[in-house]
C-alpha cells in the first residue's frame, strides 16, 4: 500500500470516528478517492510566500508526527546557517515552535507546535516574529500577522 493510500485510509477511519449518524463514511471517502485519481494534491504552507500571513486553527497540531508542520522556505541566507528560529506570537513569553538553520536555501521546517498551545491563542488576528539566534546574536527578519481559526 502507497503513502498515499496509507494517509486515505487514516482519513476514512477519523471520519467514521466522528460520523454521528446519516452520512455514510466509506462512500463519502471512496467519492472523495475517485474524485482524487489520476490528480495531484498539493499541500500549501500556512504561512503565505513572504512569511508575512500565517493561518492556524485553535487547537490544532503542526506536528511532524501528523504531516503538518508549518513551514516557509528561505534563500541565499548564508549567514543564517546554523541560527535557531523562534516562532512567537505578541503577547507571549515562550517560543511557540523552534527550527534550525542548516542550509542557505532550505524549507525551515516549525514541527513542534502543539494543539496545547494553539488552544490558547486568541480567536482573530495576532502578531507574530521570526527572530533568529545565531552565537547570542539575535535578529527578528520576518514579523506579521496570524489568523487564528475557530477549531472545533
Amino acid at each position: 500500500m502507497d503513502t498515499n493510500s496509507t494517509k486515505l485510509d487514516a482519513i476514512l477511519a477519523d471520519v467514521q470516528a466522528l460520523n454521528t449518524g446519516g452520512v455514510d463514511p466509506t462512500a463519502l471517502a471512496d467519492a472523495v478517492v475517485a474524485g482524487l485519481a489520476g490528480r495531484s494534491v498539493i499541500v500549501q504552507s500556512n504561512f503565505n510566500d513572504d512569511g508575512t500571513e500565517l493561518t492556524i486553527v485553535q487547537g490544532d497540531d503542526y506536528a511532524a508526527s501528523n504531516g503538518h508542520s508549518l513551514f516557509f522556505t528561505i534563500t541565499n541566507q548564508t549567514n543564517l546557517i546554523g541560527a535557531v528560529a523562534h516562532l512567537r506570537f505578541d503577547g507571549e513569553t515562550a517560543d511557540a515552535a523552534t527550527a534550525t538553520v542548516t542550509s542557505a536555501t532550505q524549507t525551515l521546517v516549525f514541527s513542534d507546535l502543539l494543539a496545547a498551545y494553539t488552544a490558547t491563542l486568541p480567536l482573530g488576528s495576532v502578531g507574530y516574529q521570526i527572530r533568529f539566534n545565531k552565537s547570542g546574536l539575535l535578529a527578528t527578519l520576518i514579523s506579521g500577522q496570524a489568523y487564528v481559526n475557530r477549531g472545533f
